[in-house]
């Protein structure tokens, strides 16, 4: 696989212009070879041939192996979560988690029994298939996006329902997340994505990019006695009430979407995915019955498309007091009287009656990497040096791809350690 990706790197060349679709079901055919990129692979493989496992050394702490230990014999009692905002882990009560799911599946989940899943998963995977071929046999749909749309049919897994902490509210709260890549819907979020990314860009108060929005901002020239302010929707995904966001959001997706038939298939697919969407926590399965299930694929797209009519609504009723308006899914930054403000992790200020932002280079570099199944007798260090041992030979082929090393296992290494977790007693 990390050959092939290779050679597809050397025979497709990066293209901004010319995205290809991710709605295709995978192929299996190979592309012709490259001398130094079969060079490179061959060499790796014969270093990688050498390798010998040696003594391994911990280099945990007593610190370390004092707070396993703790961690080991309190594990009726706390756990260890992700934080919000990507701010590492933190070490909770299981009560508090169990308070906290409780709180959220309140809002808009209903428990399922055995029998009620079956029925509600075998109902939803008709309406799909009926949906699929009946837009296919109009012309709608081609065979290869049929056939991927279908292709996780026969998945009867439900998602897995979490909560993030969010350390950096007083008092500490959580964050619902279902994550439902595994459920047999899971094609129609990326085709939903692909097909709703255009509309969302056509809107101009959405944020598509940082970039787009300095740019923005740099031809801006700023009224006098003017600030930024932010805002943020206050629990944006369970708020929504799906009746009036399929109000909303349908007569801009038929303002966007040419064609009838294709934006009817969009609408019916987008309705499917959020009744079909089922969660599990503690062997307990519940159905999302209200509300958009935060962590579903196309959450983003229908969020920003659904608030599009009140960013109208605030620039049609604040035109004296507003000139500028941006959002970016559930965050607004409006442009109102002097002063500094953060969004979207750019400083922004005002200078002169011109905008002033702090923007970081950056270069885009496409990656490949080689995954390694997890094994704590490999040395990572040593196998990091063989890649790159005779890295010259495929940036010679291709040279515009950084080569990396990943586990290909779902173990966190970092949870060894524990000096960067957050220590909360919440509960």
């Amino acid at each position: 696989m990390f050959h092939r990706q290779l050679l597809l790197r050397k025979m497709f060349p990066a293209d901004a212009a010319k995205r290809v679709s991710r709605c295709r079901v995978s192929s299996t055919w190979q592309p012709a070879g490259n001398g130094r990129i079969d060079a490179f692979i061959r060499l790796l493989r014969d270093d990688l041939a050498e390798f010998e496992a040696s003594n391994i050394r911990s280099n945990l702490t007593w610190l370390d192996c004092k707070a396993q230990m703790w961690l080991k014999q309190h594990r009726d009692t706390v756990c260890v979560i992700d934080c919000d905002k990507g701010l590492g882990e933190a070490i909770v009560l299981r009560s508090w988690v169990n308070e906290q799911v409780a709180l959220q599946l309140s809002h808009g989940y209903v428990q399922l029994n055995p029998a009620e899943l079956l029925l509600k998963m075998n109902g939803c995977k008709q309406r799909a298939d009926v949906l699929v071929q009946f837009f296919r046999s109009s012309g709608v749909l081609s065979l290869h996006q049929a056939r991927f749309l279908l292709s996780k049919l026969n998945s009867s897994s439900a998602g897995c329902f979490i909560i993030l902490a969010k350390v950096h509210k007083h008092p500490v709260a959580s964050r619902p997340v279902c994550n439902v890549r595994c459920m047999w819907f899971g094609p129609f979020n990326v085709f939903l994505v692909e097909q709703l990314n255009p509309v969302v860009n056509a809107l101009h108060t959405v944020v598509t990019s940082t970039d787009s929005l300095l740019h923005e901002l740099g031809g801006l020239s700023c009224k006098s006695n003017y600030r930024f302010v932010t805002l943020d929707v206050v629990n944006l995904y369970p708020s929504i009430d799906r009746q009036h966001l399929c109000q909303t959001i349908v007569p801009c997706l038929r303002r966007h979407i040419p064609n009838h038939q294709k934006c009817t298939f969009i609408i019916r697919a987008l309705e499917l995915v959020m009744d079909a969407c089922v969660v599990s926590f503690n062997g307990e399965v519940y159905e999302s019955q209200d509300g958009v299930a935060t962590g579903l694929g196309v959450a983003c797209q229908v969020a920003n498309i659904y608030l599009s009519s009140f960013d109208n609504f605030l620039m049609q009723s604040c035109d004296n007091y507003l000139q500028f308006l941006r959002r970016y899914i559930d965050d607004l930054l409006l442009l109102w009287s002097d002063g500094n403000v953060h969004f979207l992790d750019v400083a922004l200020h005002i200078e002169h009656n011109r905008i002033a932002a702090k923007q970081r280079d950056r270069n885009i570099v496409r990656q490949v990497f080689l995954k390694v199944p997890f094994n704590k007798d490999l040395n990572v260090r040593w196998l990091h040096r063989q890649i790159h041992k005779h890295y010259a030979l495929a940036h010679q082929a291709v040279w515009n791809v950084r080569i990396g090393l990943c586990w290909s296992t779902g173990m966190n290494l970092f949870r060894r350690r524990y000096k960067d977790v957050w220590l909360y007693r919440v509960g």
